[in-house]
């Protein structure tokens, strides 16, 4: 089964043997052409070992399987930003937004995706609208209060800031302000109830999200990893693995 043959290449992932897990993904598209963890798991094997020019054509033949599934078009569109194409990833990403809107990861890459091609005022409206599905997440609420400073609509953006730090603590408001002009960096403290601050969080500062696992239609199994930065795509990676999560690695 492509199964097992997808299993024993995670296992030899984690032991460094990636000959060998070439040679398990192999057989796994040999007893089924059209196993998307394997084209996925392929694609993303060849990027971990210098290969990444050669993963394109797994990703293009995954995508045009159907039913599509909105986690391969990201693996797809992050493959076309490590390519420099990223007005062709914008398009990837947005269908994977069409294709499952209420997924957190989906509309958080496509935000991020429409704000690296210059239309800010529509990644804005994305992400408003994932916080109004998903409540106060941190990831959500740290791209609003950067977008929205770097719009120069710093009430917007600080006010974002507050709600970071009554959900999760830190110097979020402060850093944000020290990086606004007069008269708004004048002003230190963020207007609530309370002063308590813990741990310590920086808008900008890279960040991880988290690893996501969900049962695909056609694919069982099928775990989600996106890696590394909220500023920048083209730092990030995309990895499905079959029977093993892969969790904050670098890419």
């Amino acid at each position: 089964l492509p199964e097992a043959h997808t299993n024993l290449a995670a296992i030899s992932i984690a032991l460094g043997q990636f000959d060998v897990a070439e040679k398990q993904l192999r057989n796994a598209l040999a007893v089924e052409p059209e196993w998307i963890p394997g084209l996925v798991n392929l694609a993303d094997l060849y990027r971990r070992v210098g290969r990444d020019s050669e993963a394109g054509d797994f990703l293009e033949k995954a995508i045009a399987i159907k039913p599509p599934i909105a986690e391969v078009q990201i693996a797809y569109g992050m493959w076309l930003i490590r390519s420099g194409r990223s007005s062709d990833a914008l398009n990837q990403f947005q269908r994977s937004y069409e294709l499952e809107p209420e997924g957190l990861q989906n509309g958080y890459i496509y935000a991020l995706a429409l704000n690296a091609n210059d239309r800010r005022e529509q990644a804005i409206g994305v992400a408003e609208l994932a916080v109004d599905r998903f409540g106060d997440h941190r990831i959500l609420l740290e791209l609003l209060a950067t977008m929205y400073r770097d719009a120069e609509s710093f009430d917007e953006a600080l006010r974002y800031a507050t709600r970071l730090e009554e959900r999760f603590g830190g110097d979020v408001y402060r850093t944000l302000r020290a990086q606004m002009p007069l008269p708004f960096a004048n002003e230190t403290d963020p207007p609530r109830p309370n002063g308590n601050r813990t741990g310590a969080i920086s808008i900008a500062s890279h960040m991880q999200t988290e690893a996501t696992g969900r049962t695909g239609r056609m694919i069982g199994c099928l775990k989600v990893v996106l890696l590394r930065t909220f500023i920048s795509l083209k730092d990030c990676a995309f990895t499905t693995w079959t029977g093993a999560t892969k969790m904050h690695q670098p890419c």
